[in-house]
């Protein structure tokens, strides 16, 4: 029986699994934020753009995290697409 036990160590198991599409516009931002990301998560791809954001989108991400404000694309946009 798997322990379903909310502990540090499972999250962070649990991160290990998931691929993660990061699309962030802001280059500092992008930079730190996808450093930490690498961290934790076993995949992650980043887009600068929502545009490059879908295009880099495929059935293997697991979690999508964006910026809402985003130049070029209507983030409800990006959403519903993906």
């Amino acid at each position: 029986m798997m322990n379903s036990v909310l502990t540090k160590e499972n999250l962070l198991r649990f991160g290990r699994t998931l691929n993660v599409l990061y699309v962030e516009d802001s280059d500092e931002t992008r930079e730190v934020v996808s450093e930490l990301f690498e961290n934790y998560f076993n995949n992650v791809i980043v887009a600068n753009d929502g545009d490059t954001g879908l295009s880099k989108f495929d059935d293997s991400i697991d979690l999508i995290v964006t910026d809402i404000n985003m130049p070029h694309i209507i983030m409800s946009s990006f959403v519903k697409t993906t």
